[in-house]
């Protein structure tokens, strides 16, 4: 195995953020899918264990080309140690458990759906962390493009899954994280008028989910809407959007005013798949998920003994899964 350098001795560090608020250098924050700043010496997320910091060389000033020592200056402890090299280490273990998650797909290869171009038109892990009282709006729903309110969100689900162009399968968690994403928007944000759930299928095959999506079917605030989504416009002048639909029911084009377009997009093997793979030993499958070895009858055992996968790393999952 190998440890990257943290260029921060855990053991020293005591957490007091003192070299954050020192540090000059500014990167987006990968935890908050860049919609809100970090220190290039930050820590990962608020909730970290251990609770210390870690530099990112890449954003760091402290380089070949300009020399910057104000987080040293300002670690009491002297917690900081630029010359922090990889270490390599051998454990001896009787099993390896394989829980890599899933990647998103880049909605920028979908171009109909304005992602990237429209301000207002975000995924539905950007969402979430509007949504968290830690993110980039501290739990407030509101438009990336003018701080306001949207009146209407559009959830759009399988994008990028089960369609011409996609992924052929279904990504398994969109259909109910986007039934509580807009429960928790009304809660967060009264003012928003209307949450519309656009869908193909509404998949909802966990314990208690039917009840879950049941409650949405009975409120004025949400609206179920079956259909496929053809493109997505934005108003450049108010950055309103407007999103055109196949609907199912009657076999026409429709079209929905929205101030806000989440998009659920597809779940991919994660990263490094395929180099990890080889290293374990393990087979991929053609999605490039890790291959069961007996989908059935051993769901978490792959194609070499010992080696085990767990959560979306073998297929898109949901959380109880």
């Amino acid at each position: 195995m190998r440890r990257q350098p943290r260029y921060v001795d855990p053991d020293l560090c005591v957490g007091c953020s003192l070299c954050s608020e020192a540090c000059p250098a500014v990167r987006p924050n990968p935890y908050d899918v860049g919609m809100k700043a970090a220190k290039a010496i930050d820590r990962p997320f608020p909730q970290a264990v251990p609770a210390t910091f870690h530099i990112d060389r890449e954003a760091c000033l402290n380089d070949d080309f300009l020399y910057c020592d104000r987080c040293l200056r300002a670690c009491e402890p002297n917690a900081i140690d630029f010359d922090d090299k990889p270490e390599d280490y051998t454990l001896d273990v009787g099993a390896v458990v394989v829980a890599t998650g899933f990647d998103e797909l880049d909605p920028r290869e979908l171009q109909a759906f304005g992602y990237g171009r429209a301000l207002n038109v975000l995924t539905g892990l950007e969402f979430e962390r509007l949504l968290c009282a830690t993110g980039p709006t501290r739990g407030h729903v509101v438009r990336p493009s003018d701080h306001r309110v949207p009146e209407r969100i559009v959830f759009v689900q399988c994008v990028g899954s089960r369609g011409e162009g996609g992924r052929p399968y279904c990504s398994r968690y969109c259909c109910m994280n986007s039934v509580k994403a807009a429960m928790l928007a009304h809660e967060h944000e009264p003012d928003i008028r209307e949450c519309v759930l656009l869908y193909t299928d509404m998949r909802a095959s966990g314990r208690g989910y039917d009840a879950f999506v049941a409650r949405t079917l009975k409120r004025d605030d949400v609206r179920h809407v079956r259909g496929r989504p053809a493109k997505i416009q934005e108003d450049p002048a108010t950055g309103d959007l407007t999103v055109w639909v196949e609907d199912f029911r009657t076999g026409r084009p429709n079209k929905l005013e929205a101030g806000m377009v989440v998009l659920s997009v597809a779940a991919l093997p994660p990263r490094g798949s395929a180099e990890l793979a080889d290293v374990l030993g393990v087979e991929l499958d053609a999605q490039g998920f890790y291959r069961r070895r007996d989908p059935e009858n051993a769901p978490a055992e792959l194609s070499r003994r010992g080696v085990y996968v767990a959560g979306s790393a073998g297929a898109p999952a949901i959380i109880p899964e």
